[in-house]
């Protein structure tokens, strides 16, 4: 979860609340599965005693593209992208390479 809540806190204010989601345990599990495009999109189950204080139905999904990570492998900034879902953060993909070594710290 380090790179997901690095790359939250880098974003504009307006995304700040996602993080509460990482700190209060919301996740439980991730799953990989590859999409169409070749790369693998995470996605997680959630804590059902929680998932209620963070989903909102009324509100639109989006993703949050634009998000550069550093691979330590390829020396390249791979393309990062959030998927929220009613509020809450459903998954995310890494875009640019099929295996990667991630460097949470340069995001």
């Amino acid at each position: 979860m380090a790179l997901l809540s690095n790359a939250i806190r880098e974003l504009p204010i307006r995304f700040k609340h996602l993080e509460a989601q990482i700190t209060q345990g919301l996740f439980q599990t991730l799953k990989k599965t590859r999409g169409k495009s070749g790369y693998d999109y995470v996605s997680f189950s959630f804590d059902p005693n929680l998932i209620n204080e963070f989903e909102n139905r009324k509100e639109r999904n989006y993703r949050i593209k634009g998000i550069k990570l550093y691979d330590s492998l390829t020396k390249k900034k791979l393309d990062f992208t959030i998927y929220v879902y009613s509020g809450v953060i459903g998954g995310y993909l890494i875009e640019g390479a099929n295996e990667f070594d991630i460097d949470v710290s340069l995001i």
